[in-house]
């Protein structure tokens, strides 16, 4: 438990955010792979 709270103390916020953003683009390429492969079933 002390290793992950020190792991946790040593992220800095700018990889919190860069992480974050990384997801973030992910899930939108993903969303709009999905809605492009599936427009029969939106329409």
């Amino acid at each position: 438990e002390l290793r992950v709270k020190l792991f946790g103390l040593t992220i800095r916020p700018g990889k919190i955010i860069f992480i974050g953003i990384t997801f973030l683009l992910i899930f939108i390429i993903l969303f709009q792979t999905s809605i492009l492969s599936s427009t029969n079933f939106f329409l």
